[in-house]
This record gives C-alpha cells, sequence and structure tokens, in this order.
C-alpha cells in the first residue's frame, strides 16, 4: 500500500499566485495585448482539465512551485545572460516548462520569446498596454 499526501491549501495559493504573477506582471512585459489575449484564449497557464486550482499530491505542489520559480528567475535573467550561460539556461527553461505542460499548465513560449535588445526591452516597459482594461 502506498499513501500519496494531498498538496495543502498553502501550496495551491502559492501556485495560484505564482501563475498570477506569470500572466499579469511578467508577460505583459514582453507580449503584446493581442499576443496575449490570444495565448489566454488557447488556454495560457490554464488546467488543461478545467480546474480552477492545482489539485494533486503534495510532491507534485512541490514540484510545480518549483518550475514556475524558476522560469520566473530565468525569464528574469535572460536578458543579462552570455552566451554561454544562456545554453544552460535554455536548458534549464525547457524542462521547466516539460514540467508544468506535465502538470497540466499550458505554456507554450519559447525561452528566445524573453531575450530582446536592452532598447527594445527599455521602450517596452515604458509603453506596456495596463493588464486591466477598467484602468485604460
Amino acid at each position: 500500500m502506498k499513501i500519496a499526501y494531498a498538496s495543502m491549501a498553502e501550496q495551491q495559493e502559492e501556485i495560484e499566485d505564482l501563475l498570477d504573477a506569470l500572466r499579469c506582471d511578467i508577460l505583459p512585459m514582453y507580449l503584446t495585448v493581442e499576443e496575449l489575449d490570444a495565448y489566454v484564449e488557447m488556454g495560457l497557464l490554464q488546467f488543461n482539465d478545467h480546474n480552477t486550482q492545482y489539485n494533486g499530491t503534495l510532491r507534485e505542489a512541490y514540484q510545480l512551485m518549483t518550475a514556475l520559480h524558476t522560469l520566473i528567475t530565468i525569464i528574469g535573467l535572460v536578458n543579462r545572460c552570455t552566451e554561454q550561460e544562456l545554453g544552460q539556461y535554455r536548458n534549464l527553461y525547457d524542462r521547466n516548462v516539460h514540467i508544468i505542460n506535465h502538470f497540466g499548465l499550458f505554456f507554450p513560449i519559447v525561452m528566445d520569446r524573453f531575450r530582446m535588445q536592452e532598447d527594445e526591452h527599455e521602450s517596452e516597459m515604458l509603453f506596456s498596454s495596463p493588464m486591466n482594461r477598467i484602468l485604460a
């Protein structure tokens, strides 16, 4: 007999917080509103079984949280790394995207999409559209 521990509400909240950070804070810096809307329509960072929250074991919850944290970190570092580091980050990025997809989240964005020229990144930060259309 094998005993599996279900994830706790705290882990589920942390997963939702990480997903919200990606959806609302990070991705809008690199994608246009139209691109983001198209990805959301395809199910970006949504569980494929139409659950609104993660529902799995404690171990799986920690694996998913770690993969999300790793992706967020890599996205933040990809514009400041050397070509040698870029190869290492690419392997790590791909592995963590695979983990996220394995747990039922849809994340089709390749790492190169987050790699921008410095002047492109600065202008995108200055003129990005608000995520919440009520504020506009």
